[in-house]
């Protein structure tokens, strides 16, 4: 571990040194984390991948953004410099990239702790060379984490508070409303994070205005490796038809919001 800092109460921007997990890592991806060997807690926590870190521009390692949720995250977050973590990765399918064309808008979209694989997602369009339009909501200024990660890469955000205290007054959701409103016609893809209830209505406006969406699933996972099938989701196929369950850590946690049965 290379080192831990505090970015607002509650939440921790922890930084681990691994060539071999930074240099596979795509966009959307994330690991299984244990803070020992030790059966309490007994279950590994899954941690979304928020950058790679370079040196000589070799990726040497990687960043992980958390919020202290339980006990788990809470001794993750007393961690210090220098101490060991078991940490499996990268897993899951990350964002598909390959298949934007280059007219194509990519619209990232994060709510709360949800901007945790979009930093990395927005590093990665623009060094394919698209420009995304940035949109992030919380609850309040407070809670509206790394702005200057994605403003230090030439991007501004466009931010939305419930309780006012920065940008637009009220949801993110409310953010991309008025956005895709002011740009009908817009050929583009909207990435998003997020919880539950928020991803929905992204998919349901992404789909309103004609626009793909790629949705990265918040889930609890035991095992992040598909054996406990304990994080399935029910999802259409390409008919739209036929129903199957996916494991969000290995079928996922990127999927076509089109295809999610909410």
């Amino acid at each position: 571990m290379q080192k831990q800092e505090s970015i607002a109460p509650g939440y921790w921007l922890l930084s681990l040194h691994s060539p071999q997990i930074a240099s596979a890592a795509a966009p959307g991806q994330f690991v299984m984390l244990k803070i020992d060997k030790s059966f309490d807690p007994l279950l590994p926590r899954p941690m979304s991948i928020h950058s790679v870190i370079k040196e000589d521009n070799n990726r040497i390692g990687f960043t992980i953004l958390y919020k202290v949720m339980g006990k788990g995250t809470r001794l993750l977050s007393e961690k210090r410099s220098g101490e060991s973590l078991v940490v499996i990765g990268p897993l899951g399918k990350g964002f598909n990239l390959n298949h934007i064309s280059s007219g194509c808008e990519p619209i990232v979209v994060g709510g709360g702790i949800g901007i945790a694989p979009l930093l990395f997602l927005a590093h990665k369009l623009l060094e394919r060379g698209w420009t995304p339009s940035v949109l992030l909501g919380a609850n309040s200024q407070q809670e509206l984490l790394r702005l200057d990660e994605f403003e230090s890469s030439g991007l501004i955000p466009k931010v939305s508070t419930e309780d006012g205290s920065k940008g637009v007054k009220g949801m993110v959701t409310d953010l991309l409303g008025s956005y895709l409103e002011d740009r009908k016609g817009v050929h583009g893809e909207v990435f998003a994070c997020g919880p539950s209830p928020m991803l929905e209505k992204v998919a349901s406006q992404a789909k309103e205005y004609g626009l793909n969406s790629q949705l990265s699933l918040e889930q609890r996972m035991a095992c992040g490796l598909g054996a406990c099938l304990g994080c399935v989701v029910r999802i259409r196929d390409k008919e739209g038809s036929q129903l199957s369950f996916q494991r969000v850590c290995t079928e996922g946690p990127v999927f076509n919001g089109e295809d999610i049965i909410w």
